[in-house]
């Protein structure tokens, strides 16, 4: 998590030592595309990485209004 996303061990191990039966924590939000591909990498490489497990990258959908709103 650090080598992509700067997050430290601490972090997680805090965020697992106060919610210990939540399955689902957001860590980092508006992640670039090159920082996403460089997980997916990372996640994909079982013998280097044998430890990430259960971490995913979810897509978000922004709505722009280019014109404004025209409401």
């Amino acid at each position: 998590l650090k080598e992509c996303f700067n997050v430290e061990g601490d972090v997680v191990d805090k965020l697992i030592k106060e919610s210990p039966d939540s399955r689902y924590e957001v860590l980092v939000s508006d992640v670039d595309y090159a920082t996403a591909q460089k997980f997916k990498k990372i996640d994909e490489d079982d013998k280097k990485y044998p430890n990430v497990k259960g971490i995913w990258l979810e897509e978000d959908y922004l709505r722009s209004y280019p014109y404004g709103s025209m409401a």
